[in-house]
């Protein structure tokens, strides 16, 4: 017999006696961890043990209750990951690391598994019991003269998560609080479950259910971006073809989102020519382009006079 997917292959021979089942061949897989190695699957009615012995080899057995091991070395997703860990009736034993560029995730069980992960900025613990995981988070970053911090809370039966949290995005003397909820139900990461708000002096922001509303008449000197914004729009905030139109006088323009980008033209969806005009003689970086905005028009006015030029982003700070 054979088996090909998009996640795995492999081919195997099997036999029946009775009640008693054995499966063995080889299997590589394809998806998120890319090894091979041969596999054996014996069993007895509805007791069974799966054994994979690839340079991260799993152990599984079916009984009474639910057995798993995994030991060795592999690459998932980029991440380099070490593991001797077991999990059976009396929960979590051993521990398991996982290493990235500028990523850490390290656990360690005994009864529940206890996971921390460090990276720029960036530091959880968790505590996963069977499926149930429950911790928190703390991110910070500097954006210029600017500086963002966030902090949340997250609990949910794996697949399953619910996270709740807020934070600041803090200038010279001025900060823009905001607060979020997010829920993940599995499978690709959907805008649609997550809510975010953000209400200070000239600026409202609020997002729920892929839609967006925004209205913003703020100077962002105090951000490290010497102009002042007027923007305001509307609408979904994904997917959708990206339709520019034309800017008009003054720094005035319609069309689908909203970037700055050098003096003299501008990206996103149609902000273009005019609002480079009114910034004047900085040279600004491009900011990375939003998400298309679909179900209504944005419409901006950006201010400034002889902006001295910005220092080059490093880090994607």
């Amino acid at each position: 017999m054979a088996h090909a997917s998009a996640y795995a292959e492999g081919e195997g021979r099997f036999r029946v006696a009775g009640s008693r089942y054995e499966l063995w061949g080889r299997l590589r897989s394809l998806a998120y961890l890319r090894q091979e190695g041969p596999f054996r699957l014996v069993g007895k009615g509805l007791k069974a043990v799966l054994s994979w012995e690839a340079p991260l080899a799993l152990r599984a057995a079916y009984g009474e209750g639910l057995a798993l091991a995994l030991r060795g070395e592999g690459e998932v997703l980029g991440l380099k990951v070490r593991a001797d860990l077991a999990y059976g009736p009396e929960g979590y034993r051993g521990g398991f690391s996982a290493v990235g560029p500028g990523l850490r995730l390290e656990g360690e069980g005994d009864g529940p598994l206890r996971l921390r992960l460090v990276g720029e900025g960036l530091k959880a613990e968790a505590r996963l019991s069977g499926l149930a995981l429950e911790g928190e988070a703390a991110f910070t970053r500097a954006l210029g003269k600017a500086r963002l911090t966030a902090s949340a809370r997250f609990q949910g039966d794996l697949p399953r998560l619910d996270l709740v949290g807020g934070g600041v995005l803090r200038g010279e003397g001025a900060g823009i609080p905001f607060r979020f909820t997010y829920r993940y139900r599995g499978g690709a990461p959907d805008l649609a479950g997550l809510v975010l708000r953000a209400e200070a002096e000239g600026v409202g922001l609020a997002l729920e259910g892929g839609r967006l509303a925004l209205e913003v008449d703020r100077d962002l000197t105090p951000f490290g971006l010497p102009l002042r914004l007027k923007a305001r729009g509307g609408g979904g905030a994904s997917g959708g073809p990206h339709r520019p139109h034309p800017g008009g006088e003054g720094g005035e323009a319609f069309g689908a989102g909203l970037a700055l980008a050098p003096p003299g033209r501008a990206s996103g969806g149609g902000l273009r020519g005019a609002a480079g005009g009114a910034l004047g003689g900085g040279a600004f970086p491009p900011l990375r382009r939003p998400p298309p905005l679909r179900g209504g028009p944005v419409r901006g006015r950006a201010f400034g006079a002889a902006c001295p030029p910005l220092p080059p982003s490093r880090g994607g700070a």
